[in-house]
């Protein structure tokens, strides 16, 4: 385990690492700014800090309120180790975040076994954020393996017309082959007819395995281009269900996860589509975009009366869902939130578009390197 000192004092710093020495690793600074400096290179391998308040320049009131406010180094305890006894220097301390505070000068047995108290709390934090990181990471695994099986039926239906053509194409050409009446135009017709399907199979499954493969690195992807995806792999049921889409004329590239973006956009369009289920016709999907150098807006809105508005603040929250048990797990459109802050470092809303429906907006940050 790491601790690092930050003072000025050569002398204070000298105590504490004949002190620590046996059971932690040091590392010093002795000013404020060199030590947000060492922090923003290195905050990972910090356990805890050792912070001195009256310093030249970056004092470590400041000091302190910096690593807070950073989600880097806001995890990391900090004990306050300074000459200020007062208590409003003692409260302001805690306010800025510290764990502790300590005043000089300090008891050395008294200041190790505090430390060593923070180290194992620290400890057992650590363990707990990995813990959830590894429950979150099912959670996600859970809602996109429940998205894939209500997608596989819908598959599996579309390729249904392009098998029988294979199936019933290929039986007349054996026919008429066995009968002696195949001529080269009439073969090369038929090949070209299962040619089609085939690629029409291929296709289809190329773009169902973008759902169910993260994309290893980003790329440049057009949004009405993998928006048109998700539609096709959700034709059947748009068209079983009279359900009409209406498509943004206008196209707009963007930098990131392609899969990504899909099993989102997938998403939305399933949750709009049980929501169309409930209503008679004509049911309809509209997808707006807009474009400017830093950011796109994507809004897609259906006309199925809107969400209820005790629903609204909470429908991005985990496991919650107004379906049976049976019907939802509620992860569906955590999911979107977080594929959305995480792997697009943008945001998702969802009001109601007056008396019509409901509509998503997703806002996308367009990275520096496009």
């Amino acid at each position: 385990m790491t601790i690092l000192v930050i003072d000025d004092s050569p002398e204070v710093i000298s105590t504490l690492v004949g002190l620590l020495e046996d059971s932690y690793t040091l590392k010093a600074a002795t000013d404020g700014k060199k030590a947000l400096e060492y922090l923003h290179s290195d905050a990972k391998n910090i356990d805890l800090i050792l912070l001195d308040i009256l310093m030249p320049g970056v004092d470590g009131y400041e000091v302190c309120r910096r690593i807070k406010k950073e989600p880097a180094t806001a995890h990391i305890p900090v004990i306050f180790l300074t000459a200020l006894e007062k208590i409003e220097d003692i409260l302001l301390g805690f306010e800025m975040g510290a764990v502790d505070y300590v005043t000089k000068p300090f008891e050395p047995v008294v200041l190790k076994a505090r430390i060593n108290t923070h180290i194992e709390l620290k400890k057992a934090q650590d363990t707990l954020r990995e813990e959830l990181a590894v429950k979150e990471e099912l959670l996600l695994i859970q809602s996109r393996m429940a998205l894939l099986g209500r997608m596989f039926e819908d598959v599996a239906h579309q390729w249904k017309q392009p098998l029988s053509i294979i199936s019933f194409t290929s039986s007349n050409l054996r026919m008429d082959w066995d009968m002696g009446h195949c001529d080269f135009d009439k073969a090369k017709a038929a090949l070209e007819s299962i040619d089609a399907a085939v690629g029409y199979l291929s296709q289809t499954l190329t773009d169902f395995r973008e759902l169910l493969y993260d994309s290893a690195q980003k790329e440049h992807f057009g949004i009405v281009a993998q928006t048109s995806k998700a539609l096709k792999l959700l034709s059947s049921k748009l068209r079983n269900r009279n359900i009409t889409v209406t498509l943004p004329q206008n196209e707009a590239n963007l930098l990131g996860f392609k899969n990504a973006f899909l099993q989102l956009i997938t998403n939305i369009f399933t949750n709009a589509i049980e929501a169309l289920e409930r209503i008679e016709t004509p049911r309809t999907i509209d997808i707006t975009l807009e474009a400017s150098p830093d950011v796109i807006d994507l809004r897609i809105c259906d006309d199925a009366h809107g969400i209820p508005a005790q629903h609204l603040e909470r429908i991005f929250e985990k496991h919650f869902t107004t379906k049976s048990f049976q019907e939802g797990s509620g992860l569906g459109l955590y999911l979107c939130r977080q594929i959305m802050e995480k792997q697009f470092n943008g945001t998702i809303e969802a009001h109601n578009n007056g008396t019509q429906g409901a509509c998503f907006h997703m806002r996308f940050i367009r990275p520096i390197e496009e």
